[in-house]
């Protein structure tokens, strides 16, 4: 995943010291990559630990690795860059700024997913002898249409969008058994609690969420980040997960697709 796609996506959950860093480098990458760790520190205003732990923290072994993902993407826009919404926008201006920042959304996730692993994900689905599919709030609602749609496919999944159930069907998880984690913010306990309990009980774990920075990304097999939209954020409160949406309908069809083809020989 490029770096300035990994430090969109753990901005919100960043202390303010490593934002200070985060806000530098997004407003010119490539000078950061051309720069040693003291002079970024100075020029953000922060110490250079703060530096180090924002590297470790988006998963580089530290600041000269980070340093060299960013020369490598510097060339590159940040594709959620883009206008933003005014309070003063017609309605028709509004209109055409978040179909085009849904675009760039869908365009985004698409450009650091890793398709041989969604498809090896979905060979997994097939194989999985039962698959619980969590998510809290809104996340909740794709989290059931996930579960609907691997129904239909006659496959054993169910959807547990209630925090204590999850708890209780996370300590029977066991091998053959996959959870899968829907949340957009990737720190919502009992969603993180679900994955660590499953996890310690050989089950497979997959998460969906728009935070590359996770805590319990380490645990999963499969952790696909999604893009976000800043602006959604802004006016609603909270996320959007129209990249979600799409990844979950991709997945559902590419599982289709396999089981059809499996069934016809």
């Amino acid at each position: 995943m490029p770096a300035k796609t990994k430090i969109v996506s753990a901005y919100d959950s960043l202390p303010s010291a490593e934002k200070k860093v985060a806000d530098f480098i997004l407003k010119d990458p490539k000078r950061a990559s051309l720069m040693v760790i003291n002079d970024i520190a100075k020029a953000a205003d922060v110490s250079v630990p703060s530096v180090t732990r924002l590297a470790k923290k988006l998963g580089y072994d530290g600041f000269m690795d980070f340093r060299v993902a960013l020369a490598e993407c510097s060339s590159e826009s940040i594709t959620m860059d883009i206008e933003p919404l005014r309070d003063d926008d017609a309605d028709t201006v509004a209109v055409e700024k978040l179909f085009i920042s849904s675009m760039r959304c869908i365009e985004e996730t698409l450009k650091v997913l890793d398709a041989a692993k969604l498809s090896k994900f979905c060979d997994d689905i097939i194989a999985s002898r039962r698959i619980v599919i969590t998510g809290m709030s809104a996340s909740g609602y794709l989290a059931r249409m996930s579960a609907e749609y691997l129904a239909l496919l006659g496959i054993d999944a169910f959807a547990c969008t209630d925090p204590h159930l999850l708890r209780k069907h996370a300590n029977h998880m066991k091998d053959g058994d996959l959870l899968v984690a829907i949340s957009r913010t990737g720190v919502t306990k009992s969603v993180i609690d679900a994955i660590r309990i499953s996890h310690a009980h050989k089950a497979k774990c997959a998460m969906i969420s728009n935070n590359v920075s996770s805590p319990v990304s380490s645990l999963c097999e499969y952790f696909f980040c999604t893009a976000r939209i800043g602006d959604i954020k802004t006016i609603m409160g909270r996320e959007t997960n129209i990249s979600q949406y799409v990844l979950i309908e991709t997945v559902a069809q590419v599982v289709a697709h396999k089981v059809r083809t499996t069934t016809a020989f």
